[in-house]
């Protein structure tokens, strides 16, 4: 997996032809509605409070899932600026592989 920048290249360990992600949402992707994503995940056992509910966008286009996330302001300022990447952040973002169906949560993993 990889990660894509507005206007850069692929990055990570995946190798072959990257386009750059320069318009937002990505040409060809559609919009997927994830209304109801943490009351599911709740039921699942993951209760995630709202330093975790940064995602706003979910698109798929073919294999590949993008994420729009953002960090809420009382986790901006409870980090003291100490994290490069706020692990609230990373966390939500990882969000996105559960909306894209990449992964299911099942009762199992709670």
């Amino acid at each position: 997996m990889g990660a894509r920048l507005p206007g850069a290249g692929q990055t990570g360990g995946r190798t072959g032809a990257a386009a750059p992600l320069a318009v937002w949402p990505p040409a060809g992707a559609r919009r997927i509605d994830f209304d109801g994503l943490y009351d599911c995940l709740a039921d699942k056992g993951f209760d995630y409070g709202p330093m975790f509910r940064g995602l706003r966008d979910v698109w798929r286009r073919g294999d590949e899932v993008f994420a729009l996330a953002t960090l809420p302001e009382a986790a901006r300022n409870s980090a003291g600026g100490g994290f490069l990447l706020h692990p609230a952040l990373l966390d939500t973002v990882l969000h996105a592989v559960v909306v894209g169906g990449v992964i299911t949560v099942t009762d199992e993993q709670g």
